[in-house]
C-alpha cells in the first residue's frame, strides 16, 4: 500500500502507542526506571535517537537502510556487545570506524522486503558487555511494504464509549470509509472484506472497476474492552490486503461528568 513516510510514522505511532510503553520501560539501562528502595527515576544510561524509527519500502524496492544514533550518558564507552531483532529480515550493524572507545554510535538499520505488503512492527534491543539485567536499550522500527494497493486512511479508529443499557451512538459515528485504489496501471478485483473482529459490516462498493473502490465499515456491535486486529481482502493478485483497525472504549460517564485521572504512585 502506497503512502508517505509521514503517514506511516503516523499510522504506526497511533497504533503502537502502547508497544512504544512497553518498550520504553523494558530495561533501566536504556530507560528511566526506579532502584529498590530509591523511588525516584533515574538517569538514563544508554539513550536512543530516535526511539522509533520509520520505514517505508516502494513498490519494487527490495531492501533499504535506516540510522540510528546510541549514546552512553555517562560518557563512558559504550561497550555494545550486540543486537537483536525480532526478525531476521532486520539486521542491525555498528560502523566498523566506530572508535572501541566511543561514547556514542551511528548504527546501521538494514531492512529486507519480507512476505506480503503490510505494516509492521519490530523490536531492536541492543545489549552491552557489562549488562545482566537484560538489553541495555530498546527501539522500535515501524514501517510498511508497499504494494500494488493504497488504502486511505491507512488504519481505521473507533473511538466510543462503553454504552449504558438502551443508549446507542450516533450512526455516523460508527460508519468508517476507506478508499482502496491501484498503484500501477494494472487492475485489480478486490472481494471478500472480513476482519478479525466479528462486530463490524462490510460493503464493498466498485468506484471504478478494477482500478478504486470504497470500503465502508460500519461497527454493529460496540465491545466492552479495546480491541486491536486487521481487516482482510482478498485481490485478484493473489494476496490479502491488510488494513489495521482499532477500538479505543471509553467507561460510560454515569454522573455526566468525566472521571478523575487515576493516582499515580511513584512507581508508575
Amino acid at each position: 500500500m502506497g503512502t508517505s513516510m509521514k503517514n506511516v510514522n503516523l499510522v504506526c505511532s497511533l497504533a503502537l502507542g502502547a508497544c512504544m510503553g512497553a518498550a520504553l520501560a523494558q530495561s533501566t539501562h536504556g530507560t528511566l526506571g526506579t532502584t529498590p528502595g530509591n523511588p525516584q527515576p533515574q538517569p538514563l544510561l544508554y539513550a536512543i535517537n530516535p526511539v522509533a524509527l520509520a520505514v517505508s519500502l516502494p513498490l519494487g524496492v527490495n531492501d533499504t537502510n535506516i540510522y540510528a544514533t546510541i549514546t552512553r550518558t555517562d560518557g563512558k564507552p559504550l561497550q555494545l556487545a550486540r543486537f537483536e531483532t525480532s526478525h531476521p529480515w532486520v539486521t542491525v550493524t555498528v560502523p566498523s570506524e566506530t572508535k572501541a572507545n566511543a561514547a556514542s554510535a551511528t548504527v546501521r538499520v538494514h531492512v529486507v522486503r519480507d512476505g506480503a505488503p503490510r505494516h509492521f512492527v519490530e523490536y531492536i534491543q541492543a545489549f552491552a558487555t557489562d549488562s545482566t539485567n537484560g538489553p541495555a536499550a530498546t527501539f522500535l522500527l515501524n514501517g510498511q511494504f508497499i504494494g500494488e494497493l493504497a488504502a486511505q486512511p491507512e488504519v481505521l479508529i473507533w473511538d466510543v464509549t462503553n454504552q449504558v443499557s438502551g443508549a446507542s451512538p450516533p450512526a455516523e459515528s460508527m460508519l468508517k470509509t476507506v478508499v482502496i485504489h491501484s498503484t500501477t496501471d494494472k487492475l485489480i478485483q478486490i472481494m471478500n472484506p472480513n476482519c478479525t473482529y466479528g462486530g463490524i459490516h462490510f460493503d464493498l462498493v466498485p468506484v471504478t472497476e478494477g482500478k478504486e473502490y470504497n470500503l465502508f465499515a460500519r461497527l454493529d456491535n460496540i465491545p466492552v474492552q479495546p480491541v486491536d486486529g486487521t481487516i482482510y481482502l482478498d485481490t485478484s493478485l493473489g494476496q490479502r490486503m491488510e488494513i489495521p483497525m482499532f477500538i479505543r472504549v471509553s467507561p460510560p460517564f454515569a454522573t455526566g461528568r468525566p472521571p478523575s485521572p487515576p493516582r499515580l504512585s511513584p512507581r508508575d
